[in-house]
């Protein structure tokens, strides 16, 4: 019974000490300001406070003002804004509000992440009160605004900037509202801006996923750059004046009236010194009961210039088309309205050339299809109309790497914006040596130019660019940009040294490779020797780059090689160093005797360790007993000594440098009781191999155990 329960005390003993216990860890209040349910009363969230992290739906109620100051950082989470009183977030060029909306919101939630109801302060333009945003940045992840983002009131917004993702489900305005929209960014969002009254006015759109970036019934939308959209404006009865619209996957402006038959106020839109270029399909769509003025507008590099819908000339309403400028389209105009009786009228337009022919080649009516419209486009310009804005653009250009090693390529590159594919650059490159060739360039799809040359010279090169002229665009100044060309790098590479342990006298062979592989170089060697005297020599490079040398030291001690080469016009000189030991020799001299003190011949006698660089010694003994190893490396041996007759074992040994270690070794006859090797000398090693040796751990651990047995027995009988 004792005896189980001694064997059950160690189990748990044993259990208890191997248990790991994890460590614990306390929830960490996120650092930061926590905000959400209804604020009472007016209240300032101030950058000191950083970051207001909501962790409810924040309502500010009828009456109340929240004040959200410059450089406040504000994570929505989960969570959205309801404004029924007012929100001032006021932001400087220096210190922005940042607003992260990184989470979706609940299930059950179907509102912007910042609704303002119809109760909420009105932005009052001459008063200069209401709701309002200035430098304000909203950065938004997928799918969290899939109901919007601001929704609901009237605003100003001026210079927001808003970052979408690219993935939305639902497809709600991003920015819904009236009021005034100026000088802002929207990037990636969805359907980025919807307004039925207000100015939409000095913004850019980027990247709009779906839709329009600009969706407008009345007001103004002005001084806009719209790139790679689905589609640029949707207008029903604003002033649409001098925007950039480019790169649209459908159309650059919809002029379109759904509604038919249409009994609302007439709608006369205009559209007035705008740039619509590079639509994939229609640079200007019209349809329904809608009367636009179009003039005075850049339509360009699309498939169709103008495309009237299959309602268009409802009721016959008709467009008033004149002093356009049509270049560069697959088709200038296109009829898509069955109806030959119709005839549109085109005329004071420029069709880019005087010539009918091709003029008519690029008008798809009456002519081409018999069962639609019509049109009259003479007379016609035959110059361009001399108050037609010009496409105003800058580009951006850089010489990549501002450094290069000759016969490597230099990159020059850049972009246009707005991009212009057929934008033309002239390119003039300067050599060091006046030498000079040119280049002309021509922008891609995107607005993007690169070239990339060898130059054939060392020194400092200039490039310049130099756009094209065209009657179109206004010419920015020439570019300059310089880089260098330095001679090519050198080096040597995968220098080596044999043999691996030198002594004096050994032939030393050194060999290496220079880089670049050039044959017949001469590679200067120079040989300092422990006493700081020097050797000078030279190697000569074979038909891949290598070289090798040969040196045979007289005297040990710490040797350095310098290796240089001088290079050539055109690559950089190098040098390398190398650094080898050479060792003095030593000797070691065994005696073997038998336990009476006789000497024994013929022993065999051979090592089974030597230091790194010594090859294997063995030999037997003479009729003295002796065996003597000269020249050999001083450091740690181990020897197998054995002889017929006699019990056969290993020993260590340590030979000291430059001098001959002696040892003696004694042997005992197989036949005796005892098989140990008895070696005698100052600088022996304890051989690990020995039982005596092994047994020690195995002997400490049965004691602790009986020790350990023993006290908890008298723990148990207590």
């Amino acid at each position: 019974m004792k005896k189980n329960r001694s064997v059950l005390l160690l189990i748990i003993l044993f259990q208890t000490i191997s248990i790991q216990v994890a460590p614990t860890t306390a929830t960490e209040e996120p650092e930061g300001t926590l905000v959400g349910g209804q604020l009472r009363g007016d209240i300032f969230w101030t950058k000191e406070n950083n970051p207001y992290i909501l962790n409810d739906n924040v309502i500010v109620p009828k009456g109340v003002t929240l004040n959200i100051e410059e450089g406040v950082v504000v994570d929505f989470h989960i969570w959205s804004m309801t404004i029924e009183g007012t929100l001032r977030a006021r932001g400087t060029p220096e210190e922005r509000i940042f607003f992260n909306i990184s989470d979706t919101t609940l299930s059950d939630y179907t509102k912007a992440r910042i609704c303002f109801t119809e109760d909420s302060n009105a932005w009052r333009k001459e008063k200069s009160n209401g709701c309002l945003l200035e430098y304000v940045d909203v950065h938004c992840g997928n799918y969290t605004v899939e109901y919007g983002l601001i929704n609901g009131g009237r605003l100003k917004l001026d210079h927001i900037a808003v970052y979408g993702s690219s993935y939305h489900i639902k497809e709600y305005h991003t920015l819904k509202t009236n009021g005034e929209v100026t000088n802002s960014l929207f990037d990636g969002v969805v359907l980025a801006v919807y307004m039925e009254d207000g100015v939409i006015k000095n913004n850019r759109f980027f990247n709009i996923k779906k839709g329009a970036a600009i969706n407008i019934l009345n007001g103004t939308v002005r001084n806009n750059v719209i790139d790679n959209t689905q589609r640029g404006i949707n207008v029903k009865n604003a002033l649409v004046l001098n925007n950039t619209i480019t790169n649209t996957k459908i159309c650059g402006i919809l002029i379109n009236n759904n509604e038919i038959p249409y009994e609302g106020p007439k709608l006369k839109p205009i559209i007035m010194e705008n740039i619509i270029r590079g639509s994939k399909q229609d640079a200007v769509f019209i349809s329904g009961e809608i009367k636009p003025i179009i003039r005075r507008n850049i339509i360009m590099d699309s498939l169709n210039g103008v495309y009237f819908g299959e309602h268009s000339f409802y009721n016959r309403t008709m467009p008033r088309i004149e002093y356009n400028i049509f270049y560069n389209n697959k088709n200038n105009i296109y009829i898509g309205r069955e109806d030959p009786r119709i005839e549109i009228n085109l005329k004071n337009n420029w069709w880019g050339t005087n010539d009918t022919e091709i003029i008519e080649g690029k008008v798809y009516h009456e002519y081409d299809e018999p069962h639609i419209c019509y049109i009259t486009y003479q007379p016609f310009l035959t110059s361009l109309p001399v108050t037609m804005p010009e496409i105003k653009y800058e580009y951006e250009a850089a010489a990549k790497p501002k450094e290069v090693e000759l016969g490597e390529k230099i990159t020059i590159s850049g972009n246009v914006n707005p991009p212009l594919e057929k934008f033309m650059i002239n390119l003039n490159c300067i050599g060091p040596d006046q030498e000079d060739f040119s280049e002309s360039l021509r922008a891609d799809e995107d607005g993007s130019f690169s070239y990339k040359f060898t130059p054939d010279s060392l020194g400092d090169w200039e490039v310049t660019l130099i756009p094209v002229e065209d009657q179109l665009f206004v010419d920015p100044e020439p570019q300059s940009l310089e880089f260098t060309v330095t001679k090519r790098k050198s080096r040597i590479d995968d220098c080596r040294i044999s043999p691996d342990t030198i002594q004096a006298y050994d032939e030393v062979t050194i060999t290496g490779i220079i880089k670049p592989r050039l044959q017949d170089e001469w590679i200067q060697v120079c040989v300092t020797n422990p006493n700081g005297v020097k050797y000078q020599d030279q190697a000569k490079t074979d038909d891949i780059g290598r070289f090798k040398h040969t040196f045979i030291p007289e005297i040990s001690g710490n040797y350095s090689v310098d290796f240089s080469w001088q290079g050539t016009a055109e690559i950089e000189e190098v040098s390398e160093t190398l650094t080898y030991v050479v060792q003095e020799s030593s000797s070691l001299k065994i005696t073997v005797k038998d336990v009476s003190g006789t000497p024994i011949e013929g022993v065999s006698i051979s090592s089974i360790f030597q230091p790194k660089g010594q090859g294997s010694l063995a030999g037997r003994s003479d009729s003295n007993g002796t065996i003597v190893f000269s020249n050999i490396l001083y450091g740690e041996y181990d020897f197998v000594v054995s002889k017929e007759n006699y019990e056969s074992s290993t020993c260590s040994y340590v030979v000291n440098e430059d001098e001959t270690s002696e040892f003696d070794l004694n042997l005992e006859r197989s036949d005796s009781a005892s098989s140990f090797i008895s070696p005698t000398g100052s600088n022996l090693k304890p051989t690990e191999g020995s039982i005596i040796y092994g047994l020690i751990p195995s002997i400490l651990i049965f004691i602790i155990l009986v020790i350990l047995y023993i006290v908890l027995n008298r723990g148990v009988d207590r």
